[in-house]
């Protein structure tokens, strides 16, 4: 049997999968009715920890997307990545002076959902909490890019009516910056307004 007679049976049986998970759920635009989620957002950077006490990460705007596998109608797993770009104020440490590197930070969440219903036709209500782990890069302009393990946490709430949804969310991103004679634990706190597409 050729491979792309096995793809084409494997990509049925998953959309057959998928179709009936729908089904069975009531369908997208239903809580708990979708597979996948994409989702775009953008929205604030804000550093809350000091390099030092002369120095610091100032914030700025962010923007990033996400896809969100729906294994339960209360759980997904979801692939995220976001991008801002800081600068460095204060005089330490001085290889950091005038830098204004470009920040990703990329990870695998997990989202616990509440679907609410409201009134039929209106749409519904998800609050829901997040906590993933991942990794964070730090683009320097003439120094190397260095790269943290990171982990995050948050809340989030999302309003959808039928594929469409509008989302808001706050997390707060912990990593190590060891570098550059600085050691120092960072908390990135990202507050984010999104828009939400539903399959």
């Amino acid at each position: 049997m050729s491979h792309r007679v096995v793809s084409l049976i494997v990509g049925m049986l998953v959309l057959s999968a998928g179709a009936v998970r729908a089904q069975v759920l009531g369908g997208v635009g239903v809580p708990g009715g979708e597979v996948v989620s994409l989702t775009v957002y953008g929205g604030g950077f804000s550093p809350a920890e000091d390099l030092s006490s002369t120095s610091d990460f100032s914030s700025s705007g962010t923007v990033g997307g996400a896809v969100t596998l729906w294994a339960h109608r209360y759980v997904g797993i979801r692939g995220s990545v976001l991008y801002a770009q800081t600068d460095i104020d204060g005089s330490t440490p001085a290889a950091l002076v005038g830098e204004e590197p470009n920040v990703w930070a990329y990870s695998g969440d997990v989202l616990l959902r509440l679907p609410i219903s409201t009134t039929p036709g209106t749409g519904w209500f998800f609050p829901y909490l997040v906590g993933g782990l991942g990794a964070k890069t730090y683009d320097f302009d003439a120094a190397d890019a260095e790269t943290d393990f990171a982990g995050n946490f948050g809340v989030g709430f999302e309003y959808r009516f039928g594929r469409w949804g509008f989302q808001v969310e706050g997390r707060d991103f912990v990593s190590k910056f060891d570098h550059f004679g600085v050691d120092q634990t960072q908390h990135d706190l990202v507050y984010t307004g999104g828009i939400s597409l539903s399959f």
